[in-house]
């Protein structure tokens, strides 16, 4: 048995970690960021920007000249990262009522909505397979849907959701820090009690 120098490790896996922020720091700010999320300037029609014919690109630079993002905001990585000139945060899919049904994070918000409406994957497109989901017990009621994500048949179940969603509305704010960020999708998905947010462990 390999000798292990206990002492050392242990004092290395027990050593606090530092943080830029404490829980009540992070979470003060959340009402006012909720303002994003909830206020009519900040909500916005999908089609206006992911569109037929409107790449990420397109939608980014449509989407800075409307004011629907800051251009302080974006980022500068390194070519081939798909997040580059993106932002880090949180993002709400909403009905054209304004009803909050699905909350999101990503490092890069952008393209993770384009991914929603425009992905050809069960993967990529993850909300639209979710609702999908549904979708199959509402054609095929009583009979939910139990295999493999592959299996739900994509352009049966999957692209007809994604023409909804791109009919419906999103609104976003930028979220820099990671705890912050994670503690905020839990909070929102509470707040709006969405549904189709699950945190439960695998």
């Amino acid at each position: 048995m390999v000798s292990l120098h206990k002492e050392e490790i242990l004092k290395a896996i027990t050593q606090e970690r530092e943080l830029d922020y404490q829980f009540d720091g992070l979470v003060k700010g959340f009402d006012e960021k909720l303002k994003y999320l909830t206020n009519e300037e900040y909500n916005f029609d999908l089609k206006d920007y992911f569109g037929k014919g409107s790449g990420v690109a397109t939608a980014r630079t449509k989407l800075v000249e409307d004011k629907k993002i800051r251009v302080e905001w974006l980022m500068n990585k390194t070519e081939g990262d798909e997040s580059a000139l993106d932002f880090k945060g949180l993002y709400v899919f909403k009905t054209q009522e304004n009803n909050p049904f699905y909350v999101g994070i990503s490092r890069g918000v952008i393209n993770r909505v384009n991914q929603h409406i425009k992905g050809n994957s069960h993967r990529t497109a993850s909300l639209a397979y979710k609702i999908g989901l549904k979708y199959h017990e509402v054609v095929k009621p009583g009979r939910v849907h139990l295999g493999e994500r592959g299996a739900l048949d994509f352009e049966t179940y999957v692209k007809p959701v994604q023409e909804l969603l791109l009919n419906q509305k999103v609104a976003w704010v930028k979220v820099e820090n990671d705890e912050e960020l994670y503690l905020f999708e839990v909070y929102c998905s509470l707040k709006f009690k969405t549904n189709l947010n699950s945190f439960k462990t695998h």
